[in-house]
């Protein structure tokens, strides 16, 4: 059994739908049960990423080489039943788990924004590289902070312009942690994510644990924004940025006769661009029945597939949403 740790950058706002309406929200976006924090179930994600894996000409009724066979053995064979094209959900060696939420952009007062992370979102991050064998030099998750603050990774956030800042919905007191060995955790876990999520190059030119080569130019702004740039928030804190800063778009469906309001108006939530989420993804040896080779093949097509791509998760792609930037962690046995 190998798993990968797949991240997933959103370019653009990110539609994941839910089946129920709530909050005065007609299409409001997926999220936890008990946490309430933003997440795109697993479901949701392998379809996405078997439909790239088609787009990309990896299917039945392409060319005869090698990777025609990837969709079937990756993700099970199509079936025919009552004329209608169906899929096996229990076929295929690979698991897809659900992409957790590990930072969300919040506008702020400098910088003009900065990501907003937690003790809950970086704790569940570590248990996914414990998974894929990648625990050894991880930091330390920071204790949480005091009720109503925040952690910051830099000077810029604790000496200028004071120590309260403007974050979305709230007013937060900003102070730096300090771990056992007298660093700043949060700050090494802004680096980790510098080079394995985004595969931005530190300034050695290297790019953390991640595959993707140095000098990844798209992302280099944005890595070292994350650098000084992440933030963690207590509980209670980011409770409410989770609630209050998704953006929410209304929309009508117009008559093209008259061109007046034929439906709506209807309300949409949207995760908002620079949302960083992961998932793990393992490929399963019992169930594909190949031999080492071809299964060793079959893990260095779906690295192919998805590192440093941009692909589209959940729905209105015909309006230019849910475009991510997926970068894999791993793959080890």
């Amino acid at each position: 059994m190998t798993s990968f740790l797949v991240y997933f950058y959103a370019e653009s706002p990110l539609h994941a739908g839910a089946s129920e309406s709530g909050d005065g929200l007609d299409l409001p976006i997926q999220r936890e049960a008990g946490t309430g924090y933003p997440v795109i179930w697993g479901q949701s994600l392998k379809g996405a990423l078997r439909q790239l894996a088609r787009d990309q000409g990896l299917g039945p009724g392409h060319d005869e080489s090698p990777q025609r066979s990837y969709l079937e053995h990756a993700f099970g064979p199509d079936l025919t039943g009552d004329g209608r094209r169906e899929t096996d959900p229990a076929a295929g060696v690979v698991t897809v788990g659900d992409a957790q939420l590990v930072a969300m952009p919040v506008p702020t007062l400098q910088h003009t924004f900065a990501w907003a992370t937690s003790g809950l979102a970086l704790g569940r991050l570590a248990r996914k590289y414990q998974r894929i064998g990648r625990a050894a030099d991880l930091p330390s998750v920071p204790d949480e902070p005091y009720p109503g603050t925040g952690y910051a990774t830099c000077d810029s956030w604790t000496t200028s312009g004071g120590a309260e800042h403007v974050l979305g919905p709230c007013v937060v007191p900003l102070t730096q942690p300090e771990g056992t060995d007298g660093t700043n955790p949060l700050a090494r876990w802004a680096s980790l994510l510098r080079g394995d999520a985004l595969g931005a190059p530190d300034v050695n030119g290297t790019t953390g644990s991640s595959e993707t080569p140095a000098g990844h130019a798209p992302m280099h702004f944005f890595g070292k924004k994350m650098s000084t740039d992440l933030l963690l928030l207590h509980s209670d804190v980011m409770d409410q940025v989770l609630r209050e800063s998704t953006e929410q778009s209304v929309q009508v469906q117009l008559s093209p006769e008259t061109k007046t309001v034929r439906h709506g108006p209807f309300t949409s939530e949207y995760l908002p661009a620079e949302s960083l989420l992961a998932s793990v993804v393992t490929f399963r040896e019992e169930r594909g029945q190949l031999d080492p080779e071809s299964y060793k093949a079959l893990q260095d097509i779906f690295r192919e597939l998805l590192n440093g791509r941009v692909l589209q998760l959940g729905g209105h792609e015909t309006t230019g949403k849910g475009l991510v930037w997926a970068h894999t962690v791993g793959g080890e046995d």
